[in-house]
């Protein structure tokens, strides 16, 4: 899968608000690149200034894949709280 920062609309309304694109077949490994993006998305949002925010929404744009590596969450969802990773 490819990931990405998007914004669905201008504006200040919160459906505005950025969110993540995750396109293409889901891979076994999936998970474990949707937290490092998630990861390195924060990291350059700050240095940009702009906000990645705390609990984005993350769109799938697929056709199918791997299931086990579609079900299996990245690992720190699983943290209490169940904080964004990163």
């Amino acid at each position: 899968m490819r990931y990405r920062v998007f914004w669905p609309c201008a504006g200040s309304a919160s459906f505005c608000a950025s969110q993540v694109l995750a396109q293409g077949r889901v891979q076994p490994d999936s998970a474990q690149r949707l937290q490092a993006f998630l990861q390195a998305a924060r990291q350059n949002s700050q240095r940009a200034g702009a906000e990645l925010r705390p609990f984005p929404v993350i769109a799938f744009d697929s056709g199918g894949g791997s299931l086990p590596g579609a079900m299996a969450p990245p690992a720190c969802w699983a943290a209490p709280h169940r904080r964004l990773c990163g």
